[in-house]
Formats: C-alpha cells, structure tokens, sequence
C-alpha cells in the first residue's frame, strides 16, 4: 500500500481553502514562535541549546508557511 496518496488538510481543496488553512497555521506557528522568543533562558546550555533549535525550526516553517501562500496568492 502506496502512502503518497495521503495528502495534509492544506493540500485538499479549493485555493481558497488552501489559504484559509495556511494562514491558520502561520498564525499559531507565530504565536508559538513569539513565546518561546520571549520566554526567559534556561539555566542549563543544554536546555538553552535545544530551545535555539526548536526557535529556528519554528522560524523555517513560518517562512514555508509565507511561501506556500504566497503561492497560492499568485
């Protein structure tokens, strides 16, 4: 049984419910990224390491996020 039929709620649908559901989850993936930019440092490096990773691959996918509407915007 073949897995590349399965598609995210982004990927079915008409353009506009592509955005609308896009535009979703930018704003939580913002709000997510806004907190943990705000919140105080871990008092271990190790912690403070793992939060720097989880911030920028927080920020990655914002920017995909931008880009698939983008797309869907044209």
């Amino acid at each position: 049984m073949s897995t590349n039929n399965k598609k995210g709620a982004e990927e079915t649908g008409a353009p506009e419910e592509k955005k609308v559901v896009l535009e979703t989850m930018l704003e939580v993936e913002e709000e997510v990224l806004n907190k943990l930019e705000k919140s105080k440092f871990p008092n271990s490096v190790h912690e403070n390491a793992q939060r720097t990773e989880i911030i920028i691959a927080k920020k990655m996918k914002v920017d995909v996020l931008k880009d698939r509407i983008d797309e869907i915007n044209e």
